[in-house]
């Protein structure tokens, strides 16, 4: 089993709990309603960015994942809580809001991403910019 579920006793609907980066790109890969994108994840590349703790336009926190296609195409798919909290919304993005990234404060491999080291160097510089303006 890739991830696991719990009941949320409060709605009576199971939501699902991400384990690895597995599971998240293959519940994309189930969920999402572009077809493009969906080829892409499997005929491309996926990259997970990692956990952001602010992602417009929602402002929730969620995770954020580029895929590109065999043919260069890429697109910035965000994923985070529905309104009631019960499953997972999908969003595209314009760009990446590193300025949230969130993968140095919590722990485990997803909110981290693919290549922490790079995602902090990036959030770092965006930070340092904010401040000298």
């Amino acid at each position: 089993m890739l991830g696991a579920t719990h009941q949320d006793t409060r709605r009576g609907k199971l939501m699902v709990h991400f384990q690895t980066r597995d599971h998240i790109i293959s519940w994309l890969d189930r969920h999402c309603p572009r077809k493009a994108i969906v080829r892409a994840i499997n005929e491309g590349k996926t990259e997970l960015l990692g956990g952001f703790s602010n992602i417009p336009p929602s402002r929730k926190s969620g995770w954020v994942i580029r895929i590109t296609s065999s043919y260069g195409r890429v697109w910035l798919v965000a994923i985070t809580e529905n309104m009631a909290k019960t499953d997972f919304a999908i969003g595209l993005l314009k760009e990446v809001p590193w300025a949230h990234w969130c993968g140095d404060l919590m722990p485990g491999k997803l909110y981290r991403g693919d290549k922490p080291w790079l995602y902090q160097a990036i959030k770092e510089k965006i930070n340092a910019n904010m401040v000298d303006e």
